[in-house]
């Protein structure tokens, strides 16, 4: 039972989201008289890229059905509709205590116990140079993107723009998030140089996307130009419309 006054201490994480440490929230019924007004929320604290909050898990992946479950200190996931639990390694934060030991911080909420460290260790902020690319109205970038070793076809046509590319971090979050794994270096597909900044992409530009221990493959990707208008049917391909009416008329 959660504590009217003092309420619960947790940490919520997006479903899937292995960079950001979660956002620290205080659960009480006081503020929230039902489960669905801290879904909601949850929703305004987490600004979801695909819809609003509509399942909360705990790091075990078991799914929390009301204000009950909610545990004291204790990190959770939240997901929009659909969406399945994503069994992926947490950031979890050293705040959460001196000495506390925490059950399911590793991959998938594994059942042993990871006593965090006393000494917090210093956060690197790849995008700290990063300038913005985009304005809220600008006209964004086409690109396409190949998974590291895939010479095949590409893995994905996207529209860069200033709500997936707010920062670099944020890109490489929307792509790891796309492709179900940690994706930390971007490639470009043709010269292969390393794309490290917002400042580096193109319009058009065909990228490859690597993990952080995957050295990358230089093969010869089968470039796309995402922006070549769609090609025409030929005119000889196209069904021609009968436009024959056979009607009856009476005279009199």
């Amino acid at each position: 039972m959660i504590d009217e006054a003092k309420g619960v201490k947790i940490w919520m994480y997006r479903n899937g989201d292995v960079f950001k440490t979660g956002k620290r929230m205080i659960v009480s019924s006081r503020v929230f008289k039902n489960y669905e007004q801290f879904l909601s929320q949850t929703s305004n604290d987490l600004n979801l890229l695909h819809g609003a909050v509509r399942k909360v898990y705990t790091m075990h992946g078991e799914e929390i059905k009301d204000l009950t479950g909610i545990k004291d200190g204790q990190c959770y996931v939240a997901a929009a509709s659909g969406e399945l639990f994503k069994k992926v390694v947490y950031n979890i934060p050293e705040e959460l205590g001196k000495s506390r030991l925490l059950a399911g911080a590793g991959l998938g909420g594994g059942a042993g116990l990871i006593k965090l460290s006393l000494t917090k260790k210093p956060v690197v902020n790849h995008g700290q140079n990063d300038k913005p690319l985009f304005l809220a109205t600008s006209k964004g970038y086409r690109v396409v993107v190949f998974l590291n070793g895939n010479d095949k076809h590409f893995d994905l046509k996207m529209v860069l723009n200033y709500r997936n590319c707010k920062s670099f971090e944020r890109l490489l979050m929307t792509l790891s998030q796309i492709f179900q794994r940690r994706i930390r270096k971007l490639f470009d597909a043709e010269t292969f140089a390393r794309v490290r900044t917002l400042q580096d992409l193109k319009d058009g530009h065909n990228l490859v996307a690597a993990t952080d221990y995957d050295p990358l493959k230089q093969l010869k990707y089968p470039i796309f130009d995402p922006l070549a208008p769609p090609a025409k049917v030929p005119e000889h391909l196209i069904p021609k419309r009968d436009t024959t009416v056979s009607s009856s008329f009476s005279t009199t």
